[in-house]
């Protein structure tokens, strides 16, 4: 919903309804970085959780080639619309290439927090002009401003898958947490309508990011 939110106000900024600058307002900024935090940090917790799945090897296979595609569609139309600003590393790029390195962090606890905070303080504190050819922009490291509509390279957001792994791990495994709060997080469900809704939502995010990131661009192709 939030994601929903800031691509429509970046809609309207688009075609001149919306007085923002999403690129140096501190709120949008804010705001951005809210959302991929929740993105990225529930792809760490999920992606625990369904580590230990008897089915996980098939859908995770599924899963990867649904995100295989979308990233591409989303590339694609994105440069027959606005080719200067057209998507090649954008959100559901990144989570493909954190969910291949986070199976290499599943079984990590304490690990994965300073490791997910330190790819955090590199990302923002460090940044080299060897890292500014093509190639090499999505890992975020580059002196060089990016133009896209959605970049969301390696560093600094895959620290906060890690640290979604880290959270999953201290969530429904380590012995500290009582029973109790354990079986409340296992046991919980929703019961209202509104709440039923949010959770199909929530299961369906990915079909439902894309056609809202599609949406966008139609918009804008047919308002410009």
């Amino acid at each position: 919903m939030l994601m929903f939110i800031y691509h429509f106000c970046f809609g309207l900024a688009q075609i001149g309804v919306l007085n923002a600058q999403f690129s140096s307002d501190y709120f949008w900024i804010g705001f951005r970085t809210l959302i991929i935090f929740l993105f990225l940090s529930l792809v760490g917790m999920g992606l625990y959780l369904s580590k230990n799945r008897e089915t996980f090897t098939a859908r995770f296979a599924k899963r990867m080639l649904l995100l295989a595609l979308y990233a591409g569609l989303i590339s694609w139309i994105s440069y027959l619309v606005r080719p200067n600003y057209y998507v090649y590393f954008g959100i559901l790029h990144h989570i493909f290439i954190a969910s291949l390195l986070g199976l290499l962090f599943t079984h990590f606890y304490r690990l994965n927090l300073w490791l997910g905070l330190g790819v955090i303080i590199v990302g923002i504190f460090i940044e080299s002009s060897w890292f500014n050819t093509s190639f090499l922009h999505w890992l975020g490291l580059g002196t060089h401003q990016v133009r896209s509509d959605d970049f969301a390279p390696l560093f600094p957001w895959f620290g906060f898958v890690l640290l979604g792994l880290f959270f999953a791990n201290l969530i429904f495994q380590q012995q500290k947490l009582s029973t109790f709060r354990r079986r409340f997080v296992e046991n919980w469900g929703p019961r209202s309508i509104i709440g039923k809704t949010l959770c199909w939502a929530g299961r369906q995010s990915l079909h439902l990011y894309f056609i809202h990131f599609i949406s966008f661009y139609c918009l804008v192709y047919l308002l410009s």
